[in-house]
């Protein structure tokens, strides 16, 4: 399974262009409106959701304030080859310093109390806002 990540830091104008209206089959996909894979940055004006497809997105390549990436541009992965003598390596690629400044500025990752038990400490919430089931994350750092 592939999975994106979008990023858009101007959802006022997303929302102003019209493309993430009601009848719009972008709403959820880049509106940040539905869906379980949606984060929503303090202030309401910055969103990442997790998006499956990249099909209907023509519209908003060229909008400046989204961008599409990769779970692996975020987070950095663990790259697997050969050396010389043909044994096994692997190397760890670091994350974008922009794209996981951008994240960890929309992801809020302060300690969350426990919804079923509000006796409980706060716990930090998942490193990653959202992986879709069945995603393997074995490969990101």
């Amino acid at each position: 399974m592939i999975f994106c990540i979008s990023i858009c830091t101007d959802l006022n104008a997303l929302i102003a262009t019209g493309l993430v209206d009601e009848d719009s089959l972008l709403r959820g996909m880049i509106g940040g409106r539905s869906g379980n894979y949606v984060c929503i940055n303090a202030d309401g004006s910055e969103s990442m959701i997790i998006i499956s497809s990249l099909d209907g997105l023509d519209e908003i390549a060229e909008l400046s304030y989204i961008t599409i990436t990769t779970p692996e541009v975020v987070f950095g992965y663990v790259e697997q080859g050969t050396d010389e003598d043909g044994n096994r390596i692997t190397q760890d690629v670091p994350p974008d310093p922009v794209m996981r400044a951008l994240y960890d500025s929309i992801y809020d990752q302060s300690p969350r109390p426990d919804p079923l038990d509000p006796t409980a400490p706060p716990t930090i919430p998942s490193e990653f806002f959202a992986l879709p089931n069945g995603y393997d994350s074995s490969h990101l750092l």
